[in-house]
């Protein structure tokens, strides 16, 4: 007998693969070029096992677990394995968990059938097989996915990335958006998306290792417009294995999402995708929501719809008149990589001389009673003018400021005057129930706002003309600022001879002085600019005819912003508002003449 005796071996299963989860029923094929006599056994065993290395050289360890054993013995009541094939069936019961064969970085998963035909005083024949082992089929649901830079992930830079669905078929191509949100000014080359394979090594250090890969790299001009720019990654059955938890190498698919900075260490975040094994079920329908301006633009139209007020041009959302002049603008703003909004309300001015600002490190020992006491411990308000207008008591001070700012404690970076109030909100997320809601609670402030100006109190020394100014503002749809007193928001329309209407603006104001109130009117005529012309005609110290009756009531007026403003001045305090606006229809029946247009309504001379 030979003491070195040969056989070959051969695994026999059908459709060559082993599946787990399931009985395999095979058959090993041992073939023998010559009988061996006194053989015993033939034993089959089935190993599954985990390996990662750390280090090198002479500090290098290996890290080596069996996942799964099974052996598998047939006994030889002869003694004798003759020559030529014999079949042995065998039956194997595979987990469910089991991985397929694994290759990454310095870590593999590898499966192998050991064979050996067991005789007596002699060399046992050995062989060893690695079969292929597929993943068992699944059924998963696509997932359309949303999202966004984490917080610190760059100190000005925000990007959104939208995909189709993160739970893919492996031979399923990955497809998406990315937007730049925030930093469109910053310094990058590129924003760079990695497709690849992620094995965490759960059995030992929990380090997790980049495996092969698919890079798409998106020029950073490409996104400055803030545009969402798509992008397409290829299927990664031929390079990269499907998605598989085993407790001792999890192999995961990830795409990372990283900026491409000169001279700096690129930001970098990855989305966790879900790839599903050959022959698996995938139900619904891949959808994406749309990430950028594209999205910025959606979230402000149904702002728009929600509160009344018209979309804005980027980064303004929305904005617009709430109450007469009171006016709202809702403006994109992230802050610090983090994503936020500015709330501006713009009123007409008050005239109450706000000083308002953060408390500084010298502060410490200066209050400001009229603050609500919530945000008195950030901020220092002082008001006063010295005009020779009577004082307003500070109980009617401290209840408007109240109305501006007592809801407004947690708010960030307050700014307050006599005709603005601003305030930065830091959101979590932009979604759309959220956003709307900032833009009602905007909408509702403006008029909280509104509200409280008309519930001030005339000057003691003109209460009794209050009647005759809230009659004209009525009349006229105006808005009526009773401090000064002013009214706001009249307006003057005319159609010319072409059928255009034109249309002017003016505001009338009380000016105080240390020795009595005056008149002032601040005309708009943006929409009917004044020619160069006749700047000098209405300034002059002799004016001419048409302008004569202007002159008489208003005897000092201005151009302003090159012939889109205008200025009438009254040295006296006008008791009933009412006997100005005849004068002001004169001014604009001249403003027409000097730009050679006439009413419809005027009699030809």
């Amino acid at each position: 007998m030979a003491l070195f005796p040969k056989a070959s071996f051969q695994l026999l299963v059908t459709g060559g693969v082993l599946m787990p989860g399931t009985r395999v029923d095979g058959t090993l094929v041992v073939t023998a070029p010559e009988p061996i006599p006194r053989a015993e056994h033939v034993d089959l065993v089935f190993t599954s096992t985990a390996e990662a290395g750390y280090g090198s050289g002479k500090s290098r360890t290996i890290e080596r677990r069996v996942m799964f054993k099974s052996p598998f013995r047939v006994d030889l009541p002869e003694g004798t394995l003759g020559p030529g094939e014999s079949r042995f069936p065998f039956a194997l019961d595979l987990p469910a968990w089991l991985p397929p064969a694994y290759q990454g970085d310095d870590c593999s998963i590898v499966h192998a059938i050991e064979t050996r035909v067991d005789v007596d005083w002699a060399i046992d024949p050995t062989g060893r097989l690695n079969p292929a082992v597929a993943l068992l089929p699944r059924t998963g649901t696509r997932a359309p996915l949303t999202t966004r830079s984490p917080l610190h992930f760059h100190e000005s830079i925000v990007l959104e990335v939208t995909l189709a669905s993160s739970v893919i078929a492996h031979d399923e191509p990955l497809s998406g958006h990315v937007a730049l949100r925030s930093g469109h000014s910053a310094r990058f080359d590129a924003v760079e998306l990695r497709l690849g394979a992620s094995a965490r090594i759960t059995m030992a250090r929990r380090d997790s290792r980049l495996g092969a890969a698919f890079t798409l790299r998106i020029p950073a001009e490409a996104l400055r417009s803030g545009a969402a720019v798509p992008f397409r990654m290829p299927p990664t059955a031929d390079q990269i294995s499907p998605s598989f938890r085993s407790s001792f190498i999890d192999h995961d698919v990830i795409l990372g999402v990283s900026v491409d900075i000169p001279w700096a260490t690129d930001p970098r975040f990855e989305l966790l995708l879900d790839v599903l094994p050959p022959g698996s079920t995938l139900l619904g329908t891949a959808g994406e929501t749309v990430v950028g301006s594209e999205r910025l633009r959606r979230i402000a139209r149904e702002m728009a719809q929600n509160t009344g007020l018209r979309e804005g041009h980027p980064p303004t959302l929305v904005e617009g008149a709430v109450a007469g002049p009171i006016a709202v603008r809702i403006t994109d703003a992230p802050r610090d990589a983090k994503l936020g909004v500015d709330v501006d309300i713009v009123f007409p001015d008050l005239e109450l001389g706000i000083a308002f600002r953060p408390l500084g490190a010298l502060d410490g020992f200066r209050s400001s009673p009229l603050l609500p006491a919530a945000v008195a411990t950030g901020y220092l308000l002082r008001c006063g003018k010295d005009d020779g207008r009577p004082p307003v008591e500070d109980t009617v001070i401290s209840a408007f400021i109240d109305v501006l700012l007592g809801d407004l404690a947690r708010s960030e970076s307050l700014r307050l005057s006599d005709h603005h109030l601003g305030v930065h909100l830091p959101i979590p997320n932009d979604e759309l129930p959220r956003m709307i809601g900032i833009a009602r609670s905007a909408h509702a402030k403006a008029t909280a706002i509104a509200d409280a100006v008309a519930r001030l109190p005339f000057p003691d020394s003109v209460a009794a003309s209050r009647p005759a100014w809230l009659a004209t503002a009525a009349e006229q749809g105006a808005f009526l600022v009773p401090l000064g007193p002013s009214l706001h928001g009249l307006t003057f329309r005319a159609r010319v001879l072409d059928g255009e209407e034109r249309m002017i603006g003016a505001a009338i104001r009380t000016r105080w002085t240390k020795g009595r109130p005056t008149t002032h009117i601040d005309v708009d005529l943006r929409s009917a600019p004044l020619p160069k012309a006749a700047w000098a005609e209405l300034e002059s110290e002799t004016p001419s005819e048409r302008i004569r009756a202007v002159r008489a009531l208003f005897p000092s007026a201005h151009v302003m912003a090159q012939g889109n403003g205008a200025t009438l001045d009254r040295p006296e305090w006008t008791p009933d508002p009412r006997a100005l606006l005849s004068a002001i229809e004169t001014f604009f029946e001249w403003v027409l003449e000097a730009r050679g247009e006439r009413r419809q309504d005027m009699p030809y001379r």
